[in-house]
């Protein structure tokens, strides 16, 4: 049967009614303004449910920018310490989703709200933490993030959590501190928070459970690996500073590195290239051109000379030629006669990067007084 073309509506006999909570999408202009005024409503079941609308939102430019406009980043600062735990659950989701978008962060930033979504870091709930831990992480992407970050005190509150959260978490932590000791003040907040120390420390505690195990299985827990990885990046990082470099030799950094590549784990190259880029940061240093040889460092270093990773080999090139001006570590490498013809072969190699410090390294140890 063909439709009357002059018809344009019709009525349903049994149309039911929308229900009172759910979220119905709104027409044109009045799409986003309406979806915030439910976030932002005083019924708790409405407002859930226009926080779960909105996470799924978020995931289109369009509609970040439709709901910014509309006021929707202090709405959610402020409400990811309610009393209600999905109203906090969601409303933290929402602010990691929205600061994953260079608009979105930017607007967190312009409404000055980041002391309001760092209170959020004392949650009971591990779901609301690690959302902003994440929604910190996007916003230190930009420049004028860190600053903001490190100006409200994230490096302080961040380090202090360190010690404290569960494992699944501290590797973003890590990375966000990464992040914010990227400018001076952040590099100034680290070190008076012990950040050093804290890192060497996660790397210790990782030693230590590995050789509860014999040091011959997996990383455990879970996130032990990630935590390696992030922590060795951020002393690494943290040690381009003079000051780092010598509270790192004062606290055996060094030690706790060249034990974790001793140990007869899966070390995946990730590992093996930030343990290696630290010990390669620290033992610019005198300190830590002494502490290698107290440890053995230049017979494990040589090891990994032969990695399959180019990073991890180019990390121990360069390795090799810090410590070999101490002529206790010059005499190890130089007596190992395969070390030599490793250093010679990759001083051919077609990768120039390799080729290059490869040709340093060797002259290093070859050099005589």
């Amino acid at each position: 049967m063909m439709r009357d073309p002059f018809v344009r509506f019709e009525n349903k006999a049994d149309a039911q009614p929308v229900g009172r909570t759910k979220i119905v999408e709104a027409f044109g202009i009045r799409k986003c303004p309406k979806l915030v005024e439910q976030v932002n409503g005083d019924d708790l079941e409405v407002r859930n449910n226009a926080l779960s609308v909105l996470c799924d939102e978020f995931r289109n430019p369009y509609s970040i920018e439709g709901t910014i406009r509309v006021n929707i980043i202090p709405i959610l600062a402020g409400m990811v310490t309610d009393n209600d735990y999905t109203t906090r659950l969601r409303s933290a989701h929402a602010l990691s989703l929205v600061s994953l978008d260079s608009v979105g962060a930017r607007y967190i930033l312009e409404k000055q709200v980041i002391p309001e979504i760092l209170l959020a870091v004392e949650d009971k709930s591990k779901e609301v933490r690690g959302h902003i831990y994440d929604c910190i992480l996007n916003v230190t992407r930009l420049s004028a993030g860190i600053q903001a970050a490190v100006e409200y005190g994230a490096v302080h509150i961040f380090l202090e959590k360190l010690e404290l959260e569960i494992d699944e978490l501290k590797p973003v932590i890590l990375r966000s501190v990464n992040k914010m000791v990227g400018c001076e003040e952040g590099l100034i907040a680290a070190m008076r928070n012990n950040a050093v120390q804290k890192c060497i420390a996660l790397l210790k505690k990782t030693v230590i459970h590995a050789e509860k195990k014999g040091g011959n299985s997996s990383y455990s827990p879970k996130f032990e690996a990630n935590i390696i990885v992030e922590s060795a990046k951020a002393l690494g990082f943290l040690c381009f500073d003079g000051r780092a470099k010598e509270s790192a030799i004062e606290n055996n950094a060094i030690t706790e590195l060249v034990k974790i590549l001793k140990l007869k784990t899966n070390n995946s190259a990730d590992v093996k290239a930030a343990i290696t880029a630290a010990i390669m940061a620290i033992t610019i240093t005198d300190a830590g051109k002494i502490q290698m040889h107290e440890v053995e460092g230049p017979d494990i270093i040589m090891q990994f000379l032969y990695d399959e990773s180019s990073t991890v080999k180019l990390n121990c090139l360069k390795i090799i030629s810090n410590i070999a001006v101490y002529p206790p570590n010059r005499e190890i490498l130089k007596v190992d006669s395969t070390c030599i013809l490793r250093l010679t072969k990759l001083s051919r190699s077609d990768e120039s990067i390799l080729a290059k410090h490869a040709s340093i390294a060797l002259k290093c140890v070859t050099w005589t007084p």
